[in-house]
């Protein structure tokens, strides 16, 4: 099997299979939604305001030198917004390179780790992603991590982390740019165990 297939699969089971309990009460940290799912991903998006708090994370980690999440409105649907950030390829991110994120405000600027933000508003439609800049107004900040859990649910181990912040950025979508504004998030990252 070649490798492109393998990682295509693997990509299918991250994004269909994740699992967690639904907790009750209403959280303190859910940033006001209506739901008692402590996770949620706000912002603006081509002048469309979204607030995503499904309850079912949406692990990423298909590659050692990266580390993100997908937040969606509700579990297998569209939109969906994704949060990433990478180190070199020959890098191995680990729990230390994550935890340090805090407090950092990182620049769409190609310098690791490097942010990208995600954003795919259909099936069907082209899929926008952050572009670097030397514009500085558009970056991701990061005002806390926390380890959660490690996972094996999708049978490849994975550690789960909690990433709070916010951000801005300029997306592209074939030659179409759009912006990705007043964004403020607190969900589950993912990176994979080696």
């Amino acid at each position: 099997m070649n490798k492109n297939l393998i990682t295509l699969i693997l990509l299918v089971i991250f994004a269909c299979t994740g699992c967690t309990k639904k907790k009750d009460g209403m959280p303190a940290n859910n940033n006001n939604n209506n739901t008692a799912n402590p996770y949620y991903f706000k912002f603006t998006f081509k002048g469309t305001n979204y607030n995503f708090a499904d309850t079912v994370p949406q692990y990423n980690s298909l590659y050692s030198n990266e580390t993100g999440g997908f937040q969606d409105a509700s579990f297998g649907s569209f939109p969906t917004v994704g949060l990433f950030f990478y180190w070199p390829g020959a890098d191995t991110v680990r729990e230390s390179n994550i935890l340090a994120l805090k407090g950092k405000t990182l620049h769409f600027s190609d310098t690791a780790p490097n942010p990208v933000l995600y954003v795919s508003t259909s099936y069907s439609a082209t899929d926008w992603y952050s572009i670097d800049t030397s514009n500085t107004s558009f970056s991701v900040t990061i005002t806390d991590v926390k380890f959660l859990k490690k996972s094996q649910e999708l049978a490849i181990p994975v550690s789960t982390y909690i990433i709070t912040g916010t951000c801005n950025g300029v997306l592209l979508a074939d030659t179409s740019k759009a912006l990705l504004t007043n964004g403020s998030f607190n969900f589950i990252i993912s990176r994979m165990d080696l």
